[in-house]
């Protein structure tokens, strides 16, 4: 089962638009659990069943500006295994992959972003220690 939705649009988590949050728990996690609420019961009847389900390396690890997507890719390797304590005496087992960094269009975007933050934040680092520097300063005039 993948579903996601990237977290393109998140903020610091004080700045987090709850609205944001809504619809990345509905498409990370509430997805998920509605297809294995509604698939389950009949791998369990058959005596056998594979569900797989797509977390993210964030279900691991945390990242800035990430809360919902984080929380969400978390919950779903907590859904994987519940589904596995639930379905596993039936012959079902449940699993969640957690793969790293894909280049899509998406992911473009979120990296050059980053960048461009980054870039900023140093040029500005850079401009404040180089008010600082004794020969532009006047202090090392003779």
């Amino acid at each position: 089962m993948n579903h996601g939705i990237g977290s393109a649009h998140e903020r610091l988590v004080w700045e987090q638009d709850p609205a944001v949050w809504r619809e990345t728990m509905r498409i990370n996690l509430d997805g998920p659990f509605e297809l294995a609420r509604l698939t389950v019961g009949g791998m369990c009847k058959r005596g056998f069943g594979r569900l797989v389900f797509t977390s993210s390396t964030a279900g691991e690890m945390a990242e800035r500006s990430g809360s919902a997507y984080t929380a969400s890719k978390h919950g779903v390797i907590g859904l994987a295994r519940a589904v596995a304590q639930d379905a596993g005496p039936f012959g079902v087992t449940s699993n969640a992959v957690l793969p790293g960094w894909v280049r899509t269009a998406m992911a473009e975007r979120s990296a050059q972003a980053e960048c461009r933050t980054a870039w900023y934040q140093r040029r500005a680092g850079v401009a404040r220690a180089r008010r600082h520097l004794p020969a532009e300063s006047g202090a090392g005039a003779a």
